[in-house]
């Protein structure tokens, strides 16, 4: 296995086809580790110097970890990796059979003298990863810390074995949710195809603003950030964009992505304006049946205790953060 290193974008650009096949060849690799949503992110959040680790057997490439350096507000350079701050899970790419290796490529070539770093915060680490239980080598101290509690829903093969999984207050709300909004006006659930993206996206983040506020500039550089990624992930297939119109008016959005057996749930937004009709929980109740109806088997909530995601009967799974540092 040689490792190289890709430090510009144009560099990563010319490895995406081998990188988009390396994902989709790592059948449980979230959306966050694609293409589609690191070199979006990367263009519109990035900064410092990138130094992406390739590796190849041979012609193939068989890992790809995502890292880049920047400076932090003490100045100092900080390792990390690509995506961090809105991608849930993160980590590295490796092919089937080359996990444990690859992960121990990766901290001998950051513990190498030739990669300047002061400090190395490897964030949002999911549970199970190689990269967890490598040590580095001498000179340098990893140590590992719960990060985030990520809720996980496991879905049976009905809609009538998940309404069973529910407390019996908790399926009463869902009935009269359903019962009062439906009673009180026309109601139609829409997923976004690859051209709806762009306004299913500004729906998003419309009812977001309302309930929030937020900074204009920051908002729309999200926005643009997502409507390159959400279009990218729907290309392939992984996206389900959810929309509840009441009256023709969008009423709740839900931002979820599909890989393999899981539903990411990212984001969701409601208009409070209707809140007494419950319209997000109505529109995530409708995602769980249909991710039961395409055989799903997990409901992943991702990162956040809150309360609402124990009611749909999730239980907890963990991230992890890897901070490793210079010993003297």
């Amino acid at each position: 296995m040689i490792i190289t290193e890709v430090d510009s974008l144009d560099g990563l650009l010319s490895v995406i086809d081998e990188w988009r096949g390396l994902w989709l060849e790592c059948a449980s690799a979230p959306p966050f580790l694609s293409p589609e949503w690191l070199v979006p992110w990367w263009k519109s959040f990035g900064g410092g110097r990138l130094c992406v680790l390739a590796a190849r057997d041979g012609a193939r490439l068989v890992g790809l970890a995502p890292l880049f350096v920047y400076k932090t507000k003490d100045n100092e350079r900080s390792l990390a990796f690509i995506g961090t701050g809105i991608s849930d899970y993160l980590g590295v790419l490796s092919a089937p059979g080359f996990e444990t290796g690859f992960a121990g490529a990766v901290l001998r070539c950051i513990t190498e003298e030739s990669h300047s770093w002061d400090t190395c915060c490897l964030e949002e680490i999911r549970e199970g990863s190689p990269l967890l239980d490598i040590r580095p080598p001498a000179g340098y101290a990893a140590s590992v810390s719960l990060q985030s509690t990520c809720p996980v829903l496991r879905l049976p093969d009905s809609a009538e074995a998940f309404q069973r999984l529910l407390s019996n207050d908790f399926r009463r709300k869902i009935a009269k949710g359903k019962r009062d909004i439906e009673g009180a006006g026309r109601v139609d659930v829409e997923e976004a195809e690859t051209e709806a993206v762009p306004g299913f996206i500004s729906g998003l983040f419309a009812l977001l603003c309302e309930r929030r506020g937020a900074d204009g500039a920051e908002i729309e550089r999200l926005k643009a950030f997502h409507t390159e990624a959400a279009r990218g992930l729907s290309m392939l297939g992984c996206l389900s964009l959810k929309r509840l119109l009441f009256n023709g008016e969008p009423a709740s959005v839900l931002y979820t992505f599909k890989r393999g057996e899981r539903l990411y749930c990212y984001m969701t937004a409601f208009d409070e304006r209707l809140s007494r009709y419950s319209p997000g929980r109505y529109l995530m109740a409708r995602a769980v049946e249909d991710a039961i109806g395409e055989g799903l088997r997990v409901f992943d909530l991702m990162r956040g205790a809150e309360a609402y995601k124990y009611a749909w009967s999730a239980h907890d799974t963990f991230n992890y953060r890897l901070n490793i540092v210079k010993q003297i």
